[in-house]
């Protein structure tokens, strides 16, 4: 994983506290999708601060949560309950081969090693076991800029100041490398990823806009006093309230 990757973890209770959660019906079809019950034994791999542990582990009888990074980590442990927590890469999973009954994975695939990371998933899976992969989308990755879903949209200065951002942290260097990431499903091992979207919106305060894009990799990459000086800088620029467009997608498979 690259350092942006490990961004994260220097703002892991705010992350925590910020990014939305996942559609609940898009939890609901993974489940229905991937043949699973209240019995099935999950995993959340790159679980972050728990966001979508603890969804899981509302639905599942056993719940294991492996992160890399120790912050992160400590959130997860103390705000989750009733889960194992591992510490453990995507490339190196600490379970046993055939133990799980399905891998979940919130917002993080694009970070792995791609063929490493299937051929871990494989090999934890029990026969049929199934892959669950979601994504919040609320920004993305333009051609020359950080993309929004805001309306109105950020007003020019404020995008501005985050697209100096999106470019100096390297962020939109790594764009190349993360562009096809679900190639890696094309073997044998798994049937063909199917996509299904699930779309919401939500009202934002100013603050809370800001909050929440200061947690994107290239802001959460800054220092921390840069940091701070660029969430005063883009919250004096923006209005009272903004709607925020969120669409979670699922692309799920099943072995082979």
């Amino acid at each position: 994983m690259s350092e942006l990757a490990f961004s994260f973890g220097r703002i892991a209770a705010e992350y925590d506290d910020v990014r939305p959660e996942y559609a609940p019906e898009a939890l609901d079809r993974a489940e229905e999708a991937l043949g699973l019950d209240a019995d099935s034994r999950v995993v959340d791999l790159a679980a972050g601060s728990g966001k979508l542990t603890r969804a899981l582990a509302g639905r599942f009888a056993e719940v294991v949560a492996v992160e890399p990074d120790h912050e992160m980590r400590t959130v997860l442990s103390a705000r989750t309950s009733g889960v194992e927590v591992l510490d453990g890469t995507a490339e190196r999973i600490p379970l046993a081969d055939a133990s799980a009954d399905a891998v979940f994975v919130g917002d993080a695939f694009h970070w792995f090693d791609g063929a490493a990371a299937v051929a871990e998933l494989a090999r934890v899976l029990r026969p049929r076991g199934g892959v669950a992969l979601l994504w919040n989308h609320w920004w993305s990755d333009g051609d020359d800029r950080m993309a929004t879903t805001l309306d109105p949209p950020l007003p020019a200065e404020a995008q501005k100041l985050f697209d100096d951002v999106y470019f100096s942290s390297g962020r939109a260097a790594a764009r190349a490398e993360m562009a096809a990431p679900l190639e890696a499903f094309a073997v044998n091992e798994f049937e063909p990823l199917v996509e299904e979207t699930f779309a919401r919106s939500a009202t934002l305060s100013g603050p809370e806009v800001v909050n929440l894009y200061a947690t994107v990799s290239a802001v959460a990459s800054l220092p921390p006093a840069e940091r701070e000086e660029l969430k005063w800088a883009v919250l004096a620029l923006l209005g009272p309230s903004y709607r925020l467009e969120i669409t979670t997608v699922l692309d799920w498979t099943r072995r082979a």
